[in-house]
């Protein structure tokens, strides 16, 4: 099993939350900020099962998309997803 911690723009939370939940994947939301822009994130938890974890990565790579802003400095690529992949040695539910 598998532990996605996914980080992506909070305009695309609601999207990548919709089509993982239609998909039978469960995930749990936490409000985060990025450091660069301080704007809002969203920091997703995605258990799952090693056979499904290339279906995740779809999704983050379909629904989570990358915008360019400005900013003072100039125009800046935002979005997308930061994804990490650890081992989950035990899942439990209680």
């Amino acid at each position: 099993m598998k532990l996605v911690v996914a980080i992506i723009h909070e305009e695309d939370a609601a999207e990548v939350l919709r089509a993982l939940a239609a998909r039978g994947l469960q995930s749990t939301r936490l409000a985060s900020e990025g450091g660069f822009l301080a704007k809002p994130n969203a920091t997703l938890l995605i258990g799952v099962e090693d056979a499904r974890l290339e279906e995740v990565k779809e999704v983050l790579a379909e629904k989570a998309k990358a915008r360019h802003v400005e900013t003072p400095g100039g125009q800046v690529e935002v979005g997308g997803a930061v994804v990490f992949v650890l081992e989950a040695l035990e899942f439990l539910r209680l």
